[in-house]
């Protein structure tokens, strides 16, 4: 008769065969104290030589992602200046407007820069868009979210998605 038709697990088999009782523990070959500790300090450093090379990995994606997105701020603010803006830029990108564009008519934008290397640059979420439009009420600025894909850039207003032309601001000026 087969054991292993009847579904038994190995340990009872083995039991059964040496008449060996279940609840008793086989014994293990005892270990060295400090072969013990030398396993589990290597094992450590391995585990953690596993982190750090993950972490340093998604740092480098991170920190290009970031650094493309730093990079395309002033590129925006050259635009803008192009078509007769006064631009400021926002140290560090940390708050709701990245970019604040004024022209001579007085016409002004509050700018949350959006951009992508690859795709569609993401539209900014309720949250973030909320903070723009406060921050934007403050400096009594139109709130403007301003979405560069490679080297185009397009404008749109954030409560009502219409599409800005800061030329069409430029033109305003000269009127």
């Amino acid at each position: 008769m087969s054991y292993y038709r009847l579904g038994l697990h190995s340990d009872v088999i083995r039991a059964y065969e040496t008449g060996r009782d279940l609840g008793q523990a086989q014994a293990a070959e005892p270990q060295q104290p400090w072969l013990m500790l030398g396993k589990l300090l290597f094992g450590a450093a391995l585990v953690g030589l596993g982190v750090a090379l993950y972490k340093e990995h998604k740092f480098a994606q991170q920190s290009a992602r970031v650094q493309h997105g730093y990079d395309s701020e002033p590129a925006i603010g050259r635009s803008l200046a192009k078509s007769g803006a006064d631009v400021g830029l926002s140290p560090g990108s940390r708050g709701p407007v990245d970019i604040y564009a004024e022209w001579s008519s007085k016409r002004r934008w509050a700018i949350q820069a959006k951009s992508s290397r690859s795709g569609e640059p993401r539209w900014p979420g309720p949250a973030e868009r909320h903070r723009l439009v406060d921050a934007s009420r403050e400096l009594d600025a139109q709130p403007v979210v301003a979405l560069r894909r490679g080297t185009r850039t397009t404008y749109f207003d954030v409560i009502t998605s219409e599409r800005l032309y800061p030329a069409r601001s430029a033109v305003e000026a000269r009127l």
